[in-house]
């Protein structure tokens, strides 16, 4: 046991422990500068602060209803796009076109009716906004493709056959892969991204566009470790790019060029079995290089290219939750100003001060009306 000690004063005699008097300080302040409000500094730091604080920000009771709509609405979608089968119509390029332009169809039908449901509004129609968009997905799209043939053809780990055969139909696999990536992109990246993205941080959206993204391409995602990063690592990195340009248009563009350059032209990615190569590539060293059966999506390169993507854009993460922040705190102050100025219910304000109701109020005026003189002057004293 410590020693005792006593504490006089008007309030008595206090008798305590000075070995139990120990506190710590987090048991009487928590307001700024105390041990709580401290956040990791440095880069580091404010990269998991974008992801600490915005999942004490959301809103669970909302969450609890959008985040299971959404998935309802990819399920029902996944679905549809599994089980639609190859329409058996004219040509192998015309069944092929039909069959990618009716999953496009059953995905904006699906996306058409989350928008009502969630009242999310569609992209904003801005030329510019397009434009943007449109050469930030072509820069995109060649630095991750032609940055991956070059490396492999450095390295003597592709080489290409000398005679180049066009398929019959070009244009028609040209207009079915563009289907494909509108399709994929629409329903990874469009509008049930952006109603979980209005509604919660970015996080939460990527995880269900990353989730779909895999689902969509499972049958590459799911040959090797590095194919199913590489894939997961590119949705995050469309996610971003699209936050980054304010249009869906880049991640279309990039994937346009990915599946049909990468895929129909070089043939260094998987497409179904269906779809024709103009160039026959051949492949020899280490699978970490090459990819194996995931081709490109396997390969260490095309993951390392995806990892710099996305991290190119980490300034923007951390500047998009300072602002987002700084903007839910200046909407909160300014509704505590608010309340504060607002009398209580059922009260009125006049004169600067509060009564009860009007009546109350003309009733005070008029008694004090009937008064003496005297009695006025009595009040004052």
């Amino acid at each position: 046991m410590g020693k005792s000690f006593k504490s006089g004063g008007r309030g008595g005699i206090v008798k305590g422990d000075r070995q139990n008097m120990a506190f710590k300080k987090s048991t009487i302040y928590t307001g700024p500068g105390s041990h709580k409000d401290k956040k990791p500094q440095g880069a580091l730091g404010s990269f998991i602060s974008v992801f600490t604080d915005g999942w004490e920000a959301l809103d669970k009771k909302k969450m609890a209803y959008g985040v299971p709509l959404a998935a309802a609405f990819a399920i029902a979608g996944l679905a549809a796009v599994k089980y639609i089968p190859l329409l058996p119509v004219g040509g192998a390029a015309v069944s092929r076109m039909l069959t990618e332009l009716l999953c496009l169809a059953v995905i904006l039908v699906l996306n058409a009716v989350y928008a009502m449901v969630n009242k999310v509004e569609p992209e904003p129609a801005d030329v510019n906004t397009q434009t943007k968009g449109l050469g930030l997905g072509l820069l995109y799209g060649l630095i991750c493709l032609g940055g991956l043939t070059a490396i492999l053809l450095m390295y003597s780990v592709l080489s290409f056959g000398s005679d180049a055969v066009p398929p019959d139909g070009l244009l028609l696999w040209a207009i079915a892969l563009l289907a494909r990536a509108v399709m994929t992109e629409v329903f990874a990246h469009g509008i049930i991204y952006r109603g979980l993205r209005r509604d919660f941080n970015f996080a939460v959206a990527a995880i269900y566009a990353a989730v779909v993204f895999i689902a969509l391409n499972w049958d590459t995602a799911s040959v090797s470790q590095y194919s199913f990063f590489t894939i997961l690592f590119a949705s995050v990195f469309f996610s971003a790019a699209i936050d980054n340009s304010g249009t869906i248009v880049t991640s279309i563009t990039t994937y346009y060029i990915w599946i049909c350059v990468g895929g129909m032209i070089l043939g260094l990615v998987n497409l179904p079995a269906d779809y024709p190569c103009m160039l026959k590539p051949s492949f020899s060293g280490s699978v970490l290089l090459t990819g194996g059966a995931a081709r490109a999506e396997g390969s260490l390169i095309t993951l390392i290219i995806n990892l710099m993507f996305c991290f190119s854009f980490y300034s923007m993460w951390v500047k998009k939750y300072q602002e987002e922040h700084e903007e839910a705190e200046a909407k909160a102050k300014a509704r505590k100003n608010v309340a504060a100025d607002e009398p209580e219910a059922g009260k009125v304000r006049i004169g600067g001060r509060l009564y009860p109701n009007v009546e109350t109020h003309i009733g005070q005026k008029t008694r004090y009306a009937r008064k003496s003189f005297f009695d006025k002057l009595k009040d004052l004293f």
